[in-house]
């Protein structure tokens, strides 16, 4: 998982589950594209390193499966710091379209409700904004060459953003 719903990040924002439905689908699946994987935020092409599988909005919060091929030139760095702990989870690279601030009872700023997220790349990093990491990291070698964007439904927007 990149998010679970319901928490601020590091960031303190909140992203509503239905923030990436819109551009995924209009941007990436509607025109076949694949959704490219960076290290560390890097956007050059030494740290192009591979594309996000599958994307799936559960009632969890956003889940990845990314596909980083043997040919990538520092494949065996990039695998050898997932295991040690040293790259530890993901983050989304993009910006937001649509959101609301909110504000604590004092006034002062408590976080971003992101609605919408032009979404532009997913990021392998060693400081992940939710503080989630890899929950598992398999070496595959029969992958699909296209993204899956699947929405599951399974509880209440609001109920997963503020309880």
């Amino acid at each position: 998982y990149e998010m679970k719903f319901g928490k601020k990040n590091e960031n303190d924002e909140i992203f509503e589950p239905s923030c990436l439905d819109e551009y995924m689908e209009n941007y990436f699946v509607k025109n076949k594209l694949n959704v490219p994987v960076t290290i560390l935020h890097q956007n050059d092409l030494i740290h192009l390193c591979g594309r996000v599988l599958v994307l799936e909005t559960t009632g969890t919060g956003f889940y990845f499966v990314v596909y980083i091929p043997k040919t990538y030139i520092h494949y065996q760095v990039v695998l050898d710091n997932i295991k040690e702990g040293i790259l530890q989870g993901f983050s989304k690279e993009g910006w937001a379209d649509d959101y609301d601030v909110k504000y604590k009872k004092d006034g002062s700023f408590d976080c971003l409700v992101i609605k919408k997220l032009i979404f532009t790349a997913l990021s392998i990093v060693s400081t992940p904004a939710n503080r989630l990491r890899f929950d598992d990291v398999k070496e595959t070698l029969d992958v699909k060459n296209s993204t899956r964007f699947v929405r599951k439904k399974e509880e209440n927007i609001e109920d997963l953003l503020f309880n």
